[in-house]
């Protein structure tokens, strides 16, 4: 199977991530099995019963000394797709190759294999492997469930494929994402009580915060950018979802009981994310007035990835890819994977402005054979 045929055949899974991804994990195994790989298979259960597949595949041995390693599973299409083609079908226009996933990041993938099966595994010193994960989009929970609960060894080495324009990237911020609620009384306008209304406690949660963010903005860490930890409040909400499903509106004759804020902070290297929380908390649990606050973690934080400069994958990635490796803000599997002792570089074709997106699309220049082989000269560099 030619590489764009492969990436079509991945792009047509629908893997959302929450979907169950054993139809593309089952097409994987079979397909790596004929040529040549020792599959193995982590399945799990998710939060909705859905079976979820990790997957590695081997060639020359158990203790691989390099992975290549990427994730099945999708952000959402249906409502976040705006261009005139099937998002789970891979449509090329004007040079560019659209699809969900194609570019975050089941092209990747598909490199992957094609870089994999160029490789005779007599001819290796080490063994490497493929490493294909489920659920990254929402908590990198597959990595996880693949290291903790199944205790798989994966490879002292790790290239994950996310998309940086084949430049390599040794050093990223972790992910918190946390939910503040407040919780007052409702009344009827007419009769403010400022003491049960979550609008004046709002205010002074708002002023915590910001002092929040000043002390994270004292932080400097120069080669990131921004060069400090970053706070951001994305959602405010007075609408309130009860646990029977019930939603009870918001209104402007009603002094609001309920308030939700949802909002994220990116630690960087060295930082541990469940300190970071615990400190926001503890700024942030005094009663207001009569108004209860109550702060918790919306998932599991992941954590920030560095691997050293003068490390060998870094520097192999530096060496085939012409560029010297960089940090970036955004998260990935790499803090998971280099928490669990590996040492770990994203390095991955196309860009990264394309990920999510409502036209998600991987350029035509990523097809080409040459960019197989710099993940074929990367195996045999640290396995041959």
């Amino acid at each position: 199977m030619k590489l764009i045929e492969l990436t079509e055949k991945l792009v047509g899974f629908d893997t959302v991530s929450n979907n169950s991804n054993k139809e593309m994990a089952d097409f994987l195994s079979e397909y790596l099995e004929s040529k040549g790989f020792k599959i193995e298979t982590y399945p799990y259960k998710d939060a909705e019963n859905q079976k979820k597949i990790n997957l590695i595949a081997r060639k020359g041995g158990e203790e691989s000394k390099l992975a290549l390693s990427g994730h099945m599973d999708t952000v959402p299409y249906k409502g976040n797709w705006e261009i005139n083609s099937d998002p789970l079908e891979l449509t090329e226009f004007n040079g560019n190759f659209y699809g969900r996933g194609a570019v975050d990041m089941k092209h990747f993938i598909a490199l992957a294999i094609k870089a994999g099966e160029k490789i005779n595994e007599t001819g290796l010193k080490y063994p490497f492997c493929l490493c294909f994960t489920s659920e990254e989009e929402i908590g990198c929970k597959g990595a996880r469930n693949l290291l903790k609960e199944h205790s798989a060894h994966v490879a002292e080495n790790i290239i994950i494929g996310e998309p940086t324009d084949l430049k390599p990237i040794r050093a990223h911020k972790g992910y918190i994402y946390a939910i503040v609620e407040l919780r007052g009384e409702r009344g009827h306008s007419s009769n403010p009580q400022k003491e049960k209304s979550v609008f004046y406690a709002l205010e002074k949660i708002i002023a915590k915060l910001k002092v929040f963010e000043l002390k994270l903005e004292g932080i400097s860490v120069p080669d990131f950018n921004p060069p400090y930890p970053t706070m951001n409040v994305g959602v405010i909400t007075t609408d309130e979802v009860k646990k029977s499903g019930e939603i009870v509106k918001s209104s402007k004759n009603v002094i609001p009981g309920y308030c939700k804020l949802e909002m994220e902070i990116r630690p960087v290297p060295g930082q541990k994310p469940e300190q970071i929380f615990y400190v926001l908390k503890e700024m942030l649990k005094e009663k207001i007035g009569e108004v209860e606050v109550q702060i918790k973690l919306a998932r599991k934080p992941t954590p920030p990835m560095e691997t050293p400069k003068d490390s060998k994958i870094v520097r192999i990635a530096e060496e085939l890819s012409g560029c010297p490796s960089s940090t970036v803000a955004y998260n990935t599997e790499g803090g998971v994977f280099n928490k669990a002792s590996y040492q770990s570089v994203i390095w991955g074709p196309g860009s990264i402005k394309q990920a999510h997106k409502s036209n998600e699309f991987i350029e035509a220049k990523y097809f080409q054979e040459k960019i197989v082989d710099l993940y074929t000269e990367a195996i045999r560099r640290i396995c041959g």
